[in-house]
C-alpha cells in the first residue's frame, strides 16, 4: 500500500469515527449541544451578604447613651452550596447575658438589579444551635424545610451605593413579636463598617410597646466573616 493510500485510509477511519460520535444525534453531539453550564454564584448578592456577616457590637453607642443597650450580634453564612439564595444564621445577646439569646435564620434573595429581600425564619430547637456561627457545619444536618417562615417579616434592602443598603418591613405585615406586640416593624441600614437596626413592636391600637423610641441600634463591625 502506498503512503497516499495509507493516509487516505487513516483519514477515512477518523472521519467515520467522528460521524459515529457527532452525527445524527451521536453521543458527542448530544453532550455538546445539550450541555447546560452550572449557574455561577450571584457575585453581587454574595457581596451584599458579606456586609451582613461578621461580629458586631453596640458597645460604643451604649457608652455614649445609656438608653441603648450594649448588645452583641454574630452572623455567618450557612449552606453555601445551596442555589436558592444566601442563607445566614444570626444570633444576638446582651453583653454578659447569655440568657438573652435571640436567634434567626435569614435568606437573601434578589428582587431586582438594585434590591434584595432578606426573609426571616425561626429555628426548630433553636437552643441546640447556640454559638453555631463559629461552626456553620452544625447546620448541615438541618433541612431548610424544617424552618418556620416568619411571614411578612422580610426586609427589602435597596441599594444606596456599592457599600450601603437600606430597607424596612412592609407596614403591619409582620404579625406578633415580643412583649405581646400585635405587630413589629424593622428598619435596617447596612454598610461595610456598621449596621443600624430599629425594631419596634406595637399593640393593636398602634401604640409602641417595644423597642427604642430614640432611634436605631448602631452595631459596629468588629470582625468580618
Amino acid at each position: 500500500m502506498t503512503t497516499a493510500v495509507r493516509t487516505l485510509s487513516i483519514l477515512t477511519i477518523l472521519a467515520g469515527a467522528a460521524a459515529v460520535l457527532t452525527g445524527c444525534g451521536g453521543m458527542l453531539g448530544e453532550k455538546f449541544y445539550d450541555y447546560t453550564p452550572p449557574t455561577p454564584p450571584d457575585m453581587p448578592m454574595l457581596a451584599v451578604s458579606k456586609l451582613l456577616t461578621g461580629s458586631f457590637s453596640s458597645a460604643a453607642q451604649a457608652a455614649a447613651d445609656p438608653d441603648f443597650g450594649d448588645l452583641r450580634l454574630e452572623s455567618a453564612q450557612i449552606w453555601p452550596a445551596r442555589a436558592d439564595g444566601v442563607w445566614l444564621y444570626v444570633e444576638q445577646t446582651a453583653a454578659g447575658d447569655p440568657a438573652s439569646l435571640r436567634q434567626r435564620i435569614h435568606r437573601l434573595t434578589r428582587k431586582d438589579d438594585d434590591s434584595y429581600v432578606c426573609d426571616a425564619y425561626a429555628l426548630p430547637d433553636a437552643a441546640a444551635y447556640a454559638g453555631a456561627w463559629s461552626d456553620p457545619s452544625r447546620f448541615d444536618a438541618l433541612a431548610p424545610e424544617l424552618l418556620v417562615p416568619q411571614t411578612g417579616c422580610g426586609v427589602t434592602l435597596n441599594k444606596v451605593d456599592d457599600y450601603t443598603y437600606n430597607g424596612e418591613t412592609g407596614g403591619k405585615t409582620c404579625a406578633g413579636g415580643f412583649a405581646g406586640a400585635a405587630y413589629t416593624t424593622s428598619e435596617v441600614t447596612v454598610t461595610a463598617m456598621w449596621l443600624k437596626i430599629w425594631d419596634r413592636g406595637y399593640d393593636k391600637n398602634d401604640q409602641q410597646i417595644q423597642g427604642s423610641t430614640k432611634g436605631p441600634l448602631v452595631f459596629t463591625k468588629t470582625a468580618p466573616r
